[in-house]
């Protein structure tokens, strides 16, 4: 039980540290040149807040499950970190003006 808590509040606190970072993250210069079109730094956030609220879900349903019965805890720590990986590509490719 123990172990499984720790594995699934361990990958979803990893999650949310990228996707906070993703959400706070303003460029002072461009990354490339020619610069790209600015994103849309608000639309950036709300993406990356909506995946660390479904990444949050997904970690809670794992306990709840992982408690029940031992089995799918590392398929519910993998679907906690392809909904993190799915938000921050999101964030950093969709929201260009």
């Amino acid at each position: 039980m123990k172990k499984t808590l720790f594995l699934v509040v361990t990958t979803t606190i990893v999650a949310w540290v990228a996707l906070f970072f993703i959400a706070s993250m303003r460029y002072a210069v461009a990354l490339v040149d020619p610069p790209l079109p600015s994103p849309d730094y608000g639309l950036q956030t709300l993406i990356a807040y909506v995946g660390v609220a479904l990444s949050g879900v997904a970690g809670v349903v794992t306990v709840i499950v992982a408690v029940r019965r031992q089995q799918g805890r590392d398929r519910g720590c993998a679907v906690v970190l392809m909904i993190a990986a799915a938000a921050a590509v999101s964030a950093l490719t969709f929201p260009r003006s």
